[in-house]
């Protein structure tokens, strides 16, 4: 089995994270948030897929069906899952309207420097102190 390695870095150049894959050749690639999110849940898919077949080929080898049975039915589930990738869905949340970091609290008016100032203020002024414990 091929060995692989997988690294989270920020970037000097421009502080954003990035997900590093190596093996024992180098560095494969570098990728973004999304890019490592979108080939992981690609691999996860796959592998689910993968097993899913094998599953249906072990059981019509282990069966008495027609030979050619079990080919039939896996052009037919992959159809069907064809079909179902197609389908468009909505994010379930809106990714623009996350919280404030600092207070906590709906996105209000932030500085420059992204620190939270009261709704309407122009300075910055600490957000409250965590309740206590």
């Amino acid at each position: 089995m091929a060995n692989f390695w997988v690294n989270g870095i920020v970037a000097q150049r421009n502080g954003l994270p990035y997900i590093q894959l190596s093996n024992d050749k180098g560095m494969i690639g570098q990728l973004s948030m999304n890019e490592a999110r979108q080939i992981a849940q690609d691999i996860l898919i796959m592998a689910a897929r993968c097993e899913a077949d094998a599953m249906i080929l072990k059981f019509f080898k282990n069966s008495k069906f027609p030979e050619g049975a079990a080919a039939a039915l896996l052009v037919d589930f992959r159809d069907f899952r064809a079909e179902l990738d197609q389908e468009e869905i909505e994010h379930t949340m809106d990714r623009t309207q996350f919280n404030c970091i600092h207070c906590g609290q709906a996105p209000r008016e932030h500085s420059p420097d992204g620190r939270c100032t009261p709704d309407g203020a122009t300075s910055y002024q600490e957000p409250p102190p965590p309740p206590p414990i």
